[in-house]
C-alpha cells in the first residue's frame, strides 16, 4: 500500500471527525452503545474490515466439546458443520476455558434444531458437551432470541447455511446485541460479510429492525433467505486499488453531542476490483475520539497491508462456503488466524473438501500474503 494511499484514508477520517453529525437512533438503539467501523473496498471485491466496542467488562464466549452424531446425511453434513465452525468461533478471553456458557450459544443451537426437527442434548448454559441428531432441514418462519447481548451476528453464522440448504425460503428474527464485543456487529455483517458471501450465490436480505447493546440486548434483525441447489466456487486473489473512502458515525440512546463526538466513527474504503476493507472502534469511558479514531484506523490499515482480500474477521467466515461450494475456491489473505485454522480442520473432518495454503509468490505479495485453495465437495440441495 503506497504512503500516499495512508495519508488520504488518515485525512479522510480526519475530515469526518471535523464534519461529524450526531445520528441519534432512538428508535433503532436498545440501551446506550456506540462504535466505530471502517470498511474498505476493491475493485475486485475485497472487503476489510475492523471494529471495537466499548462497554463496562468483558463477557467470555467460550467452548469446549462437541459430540457429533456418528452418521451423516447430505443435510446432516453441512449443517453439523456450521455449527461447529459457529461454536469453535465463539471463543473466550482465557483460551483455557472451553465451555459452552453463553446465552447466544444456546440460542443458536436451538435455533439449527428447530431449523431441521433435530434433537438436541446437553445444551444448557454452562454446559461442556453437546450432542446434536439433525434431520432435514426446513424452511419457514423461526425465532432465536438470546434474551441478552448476546450477538445476533452469531445465531446469523450458524443459521445461514443452513437456511441455504432448507427446503423453502426461511425467514429467521434474531434478537439480542447487534454490536457487542468479540463477535461480528452488525455493520460488518451488512457492509462487508453480506456482498463477498453473495458471490458464493448466496441470496439473503438482513433488515435491522432496532439495535441492541450491552447490557440490556434488545437488538432485532430479520434475516429472508432463499435456499440454492449448489454453491459457486470464489476465486478473490485479485486487490486492485482505493479508489472510495467513505464514513459513518453512529450513537445508541438519547447521549448528548459532545458525548458522542467523542465516542464514535465508521470509515470505509472501496478498491477498484470490488473488495472492501473495513476497520471499526467503539467508545470508551474515558477515551477521547481521537484514540478510538486511531484504533478502527489501525485495525483497518493492518488489514491493508498485507495485501491480501480479505480481512482477519473474514477470513474463518468463509471457510464454510468454500468447503461447500461446487469447484475449487481461492481466496488472498493476511496471515491465517486461529479460527481459520479451526474452521479448515473441522470443514475437511466433516465434508471431506480439502484445503491447500501455500505463501502468496507474485509480485504484490509479502511475508504475511496467503492463498488459501479449497476444492469444495459440491453438496446440493434435494429439495431443488
Amino acid at each position: 500500500m503506497s504512503t500516499a494511499a495512508v495519508r488520504t484514508i488518515r485525512k479522510e477520517i480526519k475530515d469526518l471527525y471535523i464534519n461529524i453529525q450526531s445520528l441519534q437512533e432512538k428508535d433503532k438503539a436498545c440501551g446506550n452503545g456506540n462504535g466505530i467501523i471502517i470498511i474498505a473496498e476493491s475493485s475486485t471485491g475485497c472487503i476489510f474490515a475492523g471494529s471495537s466496542l466499548g462497554k463496562k467488562g468483558k463477557s467470555n464466549s467460550p467452548v469446549n466439546k462437541w459430540s457429533k452424531s456418528d452418521s451423516f446425511g447430505q443435510n446432516e453434513l453441512y449443517f453439523e458443520l456450521h455449527v461447529l465452525s459457529f461454536l469453535f468461533n465463539c471463543y473466550s478471553d482465557t483460551p483455557s476455558l472451553f465451555n459452552v456458557t453463553r446465552p447466544q450459544h444456546l440460542s443458536g443451537l436451538e435455533l439449527v434444531r428447530d431449523m431441521c426437527n433435530g434433537n438436541l442434548e446437553g445444551a444448557t448454559v454452562g454446559s461442556s458437551e453437546i450432542t446434536l441428531t439433525p434431520g432435514k432441514i426446513k424452511g419457514g418462519n423461526h425465532v432465536a432470541d438470546t434474551r441478552t447481548a448476546g450477538s445476533v451476528g452469531l445465531l446469523m453464522q450458524i443459521s445461514l447455511p443452513c437456511a441455504l440448504f432448507a427446503q423453502g425460503p426461511s425467514e429467521l428474527c434474531l434478537k439480542g446485541g447487534t454490536n457487542a464485543e468479540m463477535a461480528p456487529q452488525i455493520d460488518y455483517t451488512l457492509k462487508v460479510f453480506k456482498p463477498i458471501v453473495e458471490r458464493f450465490g448466496v441470496q439473503f436480505d438482513c433488515d435491522l429492525k432496532m439495535r441492541g447493546y450491552y447490557p440490556k440486548g434488545g437488538g432485532e434483525v430479520v434475516l429472508k433467505v432463499n435456499p440454492v441447489k449448489e454453491l459457486s466456487p470464489i476465486n478473490m486473489t485479485e486487490r486492485g486499488n482505493i479508489t472510495k473512502i467513505y464514513g459513518r458515525a453512529f450513537v445508541a440512546g438519547v447521549l448528548p453531542f459532545k458525548i458522542f463526538l467523542h465516542y464514535i466513527i465508521y470509515v470505509s474504503i472501496f478498491e477498484s476490483t470490488g473488495c472492501i476493507f473495513a476497520g471499526s472502534s467503539l467508545g470508551k469511558k474515558g477515551v477521547y475520539a481521537d484514540k478510538v479514531g486511531i484504533e478502527a484506523a489501525e485495525m483497518l490499515l493492518r488489514n491493508i497491508r498485507h495485501n491480501g482480500c480479505v480481512d482477519e474477521f473474514l477470513q474463518d467466515q468463509l471457510i464454510i462456503f468454500m468447503a461447500l461450494a461446487n469447484g475449487t475456491s481461492r481466496m488472498r489473505t493476511g496471515p491465517i488466524t486461529l479460527h481459520t485454522q479451526t474452521a479448515i480442520h473441522m470443514a475437511e473432518q466433516l465434508t471431506n473438501a480439502k484445503f491447500v495454503i501455500r505463501k502468496a509468490e507474485d509480485e504484490h505479495g509479502n511475508n504475511d500474503t496467503y492463498i488459501i485453495e479449497c476444492q469444495g465437495v459440491g453438496a446440493t440441495n434435494p429439495s431443488l
